[in-house]
């Protein structure tokens, strides 16, 4: 081969570039996994605890609270769920948008601002 330089050439552009193809692949393979893993997982990815309830139930808020004090698990509700007139919970986003937190009071308005309701802040929640 060290007599035919063209050989020699054609063989190492043929090694390259099938060690270029085989780390293309691999990378984009790798890639793809962990696309879809974070997919799959969606908001419970690096959850230690998920709570899902199924057929539009409800978890109840004794259970959260159980849960909550379980080794390992750092949140599960800021607060608590309302369980009267005149309380709401919100989501985390909603409530760093709107600077609002447990203890906080809201007035909320009817479409025609005729009228008007007081709502008081009890929980923090995480969706999902």
């Amino acid at each position: 081969m060290l007599r035919e330089p063209r050989r020699l050439i054609a063989s190492i552009i043929a090694i390259a570039v099938g060690v270029a193809f085989a780390a293309a692949t691999f990378f984009l393979s790798a890639s793809l996994e962990k696309s879809i893993s974070a997919q799959v997982a969606g908001p419970a990815e690096g959850a230690s605890l998920v709570v899902s309830v199924y057929q539009g139930g409800m978890v109840p808020p004794a259970l959260v609270t159980k849960l909550g004090q379980q080794p390992g698990v750092t949140k599960v509700v800021e607060g608590r769920l309302p369980t009267a007139k005149g309380e709401v919970a919100f989501t985390q986003a909603f409530a760093k948008a709107r600077n609002v937190s447990v203890g906080s009071t809201i007035d909320i308005y009817s479409p025609d601002r005729s009228q008007t309701a007081t709502l008081t802040v009890v929980g923090i929640i995480v969706p999902g």
